[in-house]
């Protein structure tokens, strides 16, 4: 039986859920608690709505299958890459949207509106306050009761060096493959940076101020500079230090460019009521870039720690840790 602390922490990811869902609910219904004007309601962002029920559903599901006995059963992709996701869309948001609330509002905008749904006018500013609070505790909550899950289900995880990551000539191309598409990523990276500077162009409307802006734009940035980091030194360092920093950092920014991305690339593609008008082609042109490189880093170092995971359990026996 899982400890109390990971079913508590569980069981927080899940109460943090329901006034989203709840809010969600309403809206998909017609009824516009919180809304302002007509810009969130019709098929088109019912059907948005539905889309984001489901993901924040996903999470739920994720956290009860980190508690119950038939979450050991699951096979580790199931679990693993929708808590990826999670984590990317997450991180940012705890690290990011408490800052950026208080720059926004020393400084005379909205908060932290996020982007890629656009028409933060359209919100009142308690629905503000109510999502970004619940997704900062459900990021926080889920994080650590998946670190324990891991912990009792893949243990060996926490006790690899970088020095038993495996080499060869696999890992040659890896590396080469790892530092090529770390490059890349800085491409988006360094558009972040540009427009936490001031930068207009391809920025898509701003109602939040620039105070809020330059923190969740600097949030966007350096959270997958941290990814990229920690993917080369996963890659290229085999000293014998302990490998799980550069893993979390690489599962973190990693997780961000591919779950932001994939949203900004559809928020700037996929036409509704409330982008209707906005020039979205940068920053649609940006979460493409960002997306793909999250991807094939993620992949790359996913096929790597399975490698490495395989080799110590064998050198471990039968005995060692599921």
């Amino acid at each position: 039986m899982p400890g109390r602390l990971r079913s508590a922490l569980c069981a927080v990811t899940i109460v943090a859920a329901v006034p989203y869902l709840t809010l969600k609910a309403l809206w998909i219904c017609g009824v516009g608690v919180g809304v302002h004007g007509s810009a969130l309601r019709g098929g088109a962002m019912a059907g948005a709505n539905a889309v984001t029920v489901l993901m924040d559903g996903t999470a739920v599901a994720v956290a009860l299958a980190l508690v119950r006995p038939w979450g050991l059963r699951v096979p580790a992709w199931v679990l693993v890459f929708p808590m990826w996701v999670a984590t990317g869309f997450l991180a940012p948001v705890v690290v990011g949207a408490p800052v950026a609330a208080l720059a926004g509002a020393a400084s005379g905008g909205v908060g932290a509106g996020g982007r890629g749904g656009g028409g933060t006018e359209s919100l009142s500013g308690w629905v503000f306050a109510l999502v970004y609070g619940g997704f900062g505790v459900q990021g926080v909550a889920l994080a650590g009761g998946f670190v324990l899950h891991v912990r009792d289900r893949w243990g060996r995880l926490f006790a690899l060096r970088l020095c038993d990551l495996p080499g060869g000539v696999v890992d040659g191309v890896r590396r080469t493959l790892v530092t090529g598409v770390g490059v890349f990523a800085l491409v988006p990276i360094g558009v972040h940076l540009y427009w936490a500077a001031g930068g207009a162009a391809g920025h898509p409307a701003d109602p939040d101020g620039p105070a809020s802006r330059f923190v969740l734009e600097s949030v966007f940035a350096l959270v997958p500079l941290a990814g990229v980091i920690g993917a080369v030194i996963l890659v290229r360092r085999r000293d014998g230090a302990p490998a799980r920093w550069a893993l979390v950092a690489a599962w973190t920014g990693t997780a961000a460019m591919f779950s932001w991305g994939l949203w900004w690339e559809l928020a700037g593609t996929v036409p509704t009521p409330v982008t209707r008008g906005e020039d979205l082609r940068g920053i649609a042109g940006v979460g493409a870039a960002q997306m793909l490189a999250g991807a094939v880093l993620a992949t790359a170092l996913a096929l790597l720690v399975v490698e490495a995971s395989a080799r110590r359990e064998c050198a471990a026996g039968p005995g060692s840790t599921r």
